[in-house]
């Protein structure tokens, strides 16, 4: 299966380097991202994992719930309250706001160690290549996902190293507990349906560079090397410069391990709203 990467124009570097980032959820442009429905705690892990939470607050979060809520107990003594009593956290977590906390510092803790890469079934997509190929002046490749790069995951069930499908859904993802689960990554709000995408996910220490950036100091750049025979094929926008086409297509040929990839640009169509795509 082909899957297909939109690209602002200024990334030719994708192809020069064979280098490609994988992001954290926390800066996606959707804040819903890595964001489920926490509501109650029914096992005994999750009354754990809640009292872990709990003892992993910053102070100042602490001191923020409501002393009434906490009963103007110390932490310490809360959670040996809690471990004796878990009804009584049970309330806590109905009655504040401390489950939208927990979950802010989930998806801090997430993006400190899980990146995606975000693909497409699509290469056609109108509006994506408006949002992600600056207004159709950017490319999109294609890669060909049978190949072993995209296929590291350890077993069937490893959700990790491969490509797996978004599920599309009206409801926030729902979780008994405070662990993050790749489902909650792969989960996201219906309207986000026309980009038919797939993504993959992998732990950030095994990036190869990492790149400092603002606005997001925590959250810096990883970029992973891919091997050039993954691409399959490059598709110019429709209002790409002839500069950098000619760039891309000299990197092409200059480049020995780039000579397999189909070259493609995009046209407007005569009659309907949609691009074809012609062969160069």
């Amino acid at each position: 299966m082909i899957l297909y990467k939109y690209l602002e124009p200024d990334r030719i570097d994708v192809l020069q380097k064979c280098r490609i980032r994988f992001t954290q959820p926390i800066v996606f442009n959707d804040p819903f991202e890595s964001r489920p429905y926490f509501d109650c705690v029914t096992r005994d892990s999750d009354i754990s994992s809640l009292v872990r939470r709990i003892e992993e607050l910053p102070q100042y979060e602490w001191d923020n719930i409501d002393p009434k809520m906490r009963r103007d107990l110390s932490r310490e003594q809360f959670i040996q309250e809690m471990k004796h009593d878990p009804s009584e956290l049970v309330t806590l977590i109905k009655d504040t706001s401390l489950p939208e906390r927990f979950l802010v510092k989930l998806l801090e803790d997430t993006s400190a160690e899980l990146g995606v890469l975000s693909l497409s079934e699509k290469n056609d997509n109108l509006l994506m290549w408006a949002h992600y190929a600056k207004s159709h002046e950017g490319f999109v490749l294609g890669f060909d996902t049978t190949h072993s790069w995209f296929n590291q995951h350890k077993s069937p069930a490893d959700p990790f190293n491969c490509p797996q499908k978004v599920r599309y859904s009206i409801n926030r993802p729902f979780i008994a507990m405070l662990e993050l689960s790749a489902q909650v990554i792969l989960t996201k709000s219906i309207d986000w349906k026309y980009e038919q995408e797939w993504r993959i996910i992998k732990f950030l220490e095994e990036g190869d560079t990492i790149v400092k950036m603002t606005p997001y100091p925590l959250y810096p750049i990883y970029l992973f090397s891919f091997p050039p025979d993954c691409i399959d094929s490059i598709y110019f926008g429709v209002r790409m410069s002839e500069d950098n086409q000619i760039a891309m297509t000299e990197l092409l040929r200059k480049n020995s391990s780039l000579h397999h990839i189909k070259l493609f640009r995009a046209v407007i169509s005569k009659t309907d709203f949609r691009i074809e795509f012609q062969k160069c």
